[in-house]
Parts: C-alpha cells; structure tokens; sequence
C-alpha cells in the first residue's frame, strides 16, 4: 500500500493536489499494492477514478495492523501496529 499526506510524493507526483499546509484536514491518497502502477498511470493520465484508488478528506486518522507496519514522515520511518494521526489547524501560519 502507498499513501500520500501531501500535495505531491516521491518523484512529485500530484497524489493529493487540492492538498493545503494549514487547513485543518488531512488528504489521504491510498494506492492498493498490487495495483499501485496501474492505479497510478490510470489515474494520472486519465483522470478517471480507479477501484484500487482510495481518497479521503479527514482531520484524524488511526491506521492498525496484525502486522508491523513502517509509517514514513519527511523521511524518517517509523515501525509499529497502530498510528494515531491528529491534524491541528493553522499550526503552521
């Protein structure tokens, strides 16, 4: 699974375009693993929605495995079974 939390990720790519720093919500881009390049292209090129693309708005977001699973935050991975995300509004001014 691939998810994106910005406007853009690894090799900016416009995953989460409508995306602002300090608006208080949270946009969420989940690409499926076994469909994350076609998902991907599909997206990007056609602008049609995919069934293995998930996207949300939310200003909290808890994410849970039976597994180890590894969260990357401007690049520093973190390991664990279970992620709290809470956005704080106009933090950042």
């Amino acid at each position: 699974m691939t998810t994106s939390s910005g406007a853009q990720a690894g090799g900016s790519h416009p995953l989460c375009p409508d995306a602002k720093i300090n608006d208080g919500q949270l946009r969420l881009t989940i690409l499926m693993a076994d469909e994350s390049l076609p998902a991907l292209l599909s997206s990007l090129l056609g602008g049609k929605n995919s069934e293995h693309i998930i996207e949300k708005t939310l200003s909290s977001l808890t994410l849970t495995s039976s597994h180890k699973m590894i969260l990357n935050l401007d690049g520093k991975p973190l390991k664990g079974n279970e992620f709290s995300i809470e956005v704080v509004p106009a933090t950042i001014q």
